[in-house]
């Protein structure tokens, strides 16, 4: 097909959604089950929770948080005031219809989401045929329509926000695009961006492109920014209802909110927009960053930022054109709102719309080995790569939860249990009472996590009812841990009260992080209604206190994802 032809976005859109229709098979998995819990109201969910408002809200002060630490999900070192709250309204109201209409039957789900992605295509080929034209144009929806880096959005039933925010984005920039040209009028994309703002936060990204757009037309600076005035309007607003509402992040040291953390903020963005930059550039997968230590986060920085020199390198030719301008900034502009969360590539949704842009206008302009090996990896490759991603993307996320807690059945008495985890994965055991419960055996009552497995554990029993543990460079040394904690300082002495146990920090490491700490429980660990267990290659296993007096060492061992 000729990609200059107008049909092209057409064809774009249809191959991507053909080629991620595995998506199909892969169910529901991670927070599709806590979606469930909150809009049928089970365990608890159902006491002035409104899943049209709350279903994004994973942490928050107050009935969240309170009936998290309830159940045990939280773990003891979490932040007295963590929030990890989204206004995604639309996003949710769309879960919710799903399941009125279509219960627990996944695959109606996916073709939900399926069907915004089609549309999504639609929209970004639009954009680009519009505002940079001919065959470049073509090319760039067509290897932004492969992009195996949306295979998480599509094929991930409670990701949909991001499919969302694309459609709603990515016509909000074309129909400004069209307003520049006197065609219809511009409340019809402010509209369309409003729409989007309560699909989730990721339109900003399509706002930077329309930004973009102004400050790179070819007018007096007067009429390039008048334009951008009602938009960042749009934005106040929103933040403030948003704010308002008690939406935003806290307490937690992988999500930021740029406006309460500013400086911390800041930090992220150089570290986190050149490892995004770079995954975008290079296909490189970064979603187990969570679980990398800090040298290699500062490695992927580093070498994002030599991904950003030789991108600076590769595009300086076509630093005369309007519209790489247009698209160079757009994608810089919609990488700085994603550095607010920690570095994954279902992040980029819109930065794509710069980068293939900038691609095909370069290769157009010129092919040489570099840019050849770019195509390669942008096309031939992630189009092989997309649909196994779609058909796949649900195993790792099962597998840190699944194969873990099937590997010890719960048994009958499970709901008047107390689960606690000596070592573990705060991802694994917040769902540990999700999964029981929508598989159809009985979730325990409560459960507990006393150390992560990402570093040797040291238990020392210290008399019927108490554990001392000690963590190898301390709690909440990887980045993964502190989904629930930043960097606030422990005290030695200090105690926290939760349900079933008590700790005190009996030691602290020099940047204030727990090294050794105490737990007293209010039952002999013995006792019938508590379940001692632990991680050992990747599967949950009863542990064995011992006698009083005797230690024993838990190995590092993180749950395997398959």
């Amino acid at each position: 097909m000729n990609l200059a032809d107008r049909r092209a976005p057409l064809f774009a859109a249809l191959l991507g959604t053909v080629l991620a229709l595995p998506a199909l098979r892969t169910g529901f998995f991670v927070d599709d089950w806590l979606h469930r819990l909150k809009i049928e109201g089970a365990r608890g969910w159902e006491a002035d929770v409104h899943p049209a408002l709350e279903l994004f809200s994973f942490m928050a002060p107050g009935k969240t948080n309170d009936l998290l630490i309830a159940q045990g999900i939280l773990p003891w070192y979490t932040h007295p005031e963590v929030r990890a709250a989204l206004f995604r309204p639309l996003s949710s109201a769309t879960h919710l219809l799903d399941w009125q209409l279509f219960g627990d039957f996944a695959p109606a789900h996916h073709l939900h989401n399926l069907g915004w992605w089609f549309l999504g295509a639609l929209m970004v080929g639009l954009v680009l045929r519009r505002s940079i034209g001919g065959t470049a144009a073509g090319l760039a929806a067509l290897l932004f329509a492969v992009e195996d880096a949306h295979a998480m959005p599509i094929a991930w039933v409670a990701n949909r926000n991001a499919l969302l925010c694309l459609a709603f984005g990515a016509a909000a920039v074309w129909t400004h695009l069209r307003w520049r040209e006197g065609r219809g009028p511009l409340a019809l994309p402010l509209a369309l961006a409003s729409v989007g703002l309560l699909a989730g936060e990721a339109t900003l990204g399509a706002l930077a492109y329309i930004v973009a757009w102004q400050l790179t037309e070819e007018r007096p600076w007067r009429e390039r920014l008048l334009p951008i005035a009602p938009y960042a309007a749009l934005v106040v607003a929103w933040r403030l209802v948003y704010s308002g509402l008690g939406y935003g992040a806290s307490g937690s040291g992988l999500y930021i909110d740029p406006a309460r953390q500013p400086l911390d903020f800041l930090q992220a963005l150089v570290e986190r927009g050149p490892i995004l930059m770079l995954t975008q550039t290079f296909q490189v997968p970064v979603d187990l960053w969570i679980l990398m230590p800090r040298e290699a986060h500062l490695a992927l920085t580093a070498a994002g930022l030599a991904t950003c020199a030789l991108l600076t390198w590769l595009f300086y030719p076509l630093r005369h054109d309007r519209r790489a301008r247009f698209l160079a900034l757009g994608m810089g502009g919609s990488l700085v709102p994603l550095c607010a969360a920690f570095p994954m590539d279902r992040l980029l949704v819109f930065a794509g719309i710069g980068f293939f842009g900038l691609l095909a206008l370069r290769w157009e302009h010129e092919r040489g080995k570099v840019i050849g090996l770019l195509m390669l990896l942008a096309g031939p490759w992630s189009a092989l790569v997309l649909p196994l991603r779609a058909g796949t993307v649900d195993l790792m996320m099962r597998g840190l939860v699944e194969t873990a807690l099937a590997s010890h059945p719960p048994g009958p008495s499970a709901p008047e249990e107390t689960w606690i985890f000596v070592n573990g994965h705060e991802f694994t055991t917040f769902y540990a009472p999700v999964v029981p419960t929508l598989s159809g055996d009985p979730a325990p009552g409560r459960i507990g996590l006393l150390a992560t497995s990402s570093r040797d554990v040291h238990v020392l029993r210290t008399d019927e009812r108490s554990l001392e543990l000690e963590v190898e460079g301390g709690w909440l040394l990887a980045a993964g841990e502190r989904i629930a904690r930043d960097a606030t300082p422990f005290q030695v002495g200090e105690q926290v009260d939760r349900p079933g146990f008590s700790a005190e920090v009996l030691e602290i490491t020099p940047d204030g992080r727990p090294a050794r700490v105490a737990f007293v429980f209010d039952e002999v660990l013995e006792h019938p209604s508590t379940r001692l267990l632990y991680f050992r290659d990747g599967a949950i296993e009863l542990f064995e206190p011992g006698s009083v007096g005797s230690s024993q060492t838990l190995e590092s061992n993180l749950p395997r994802p398959f």
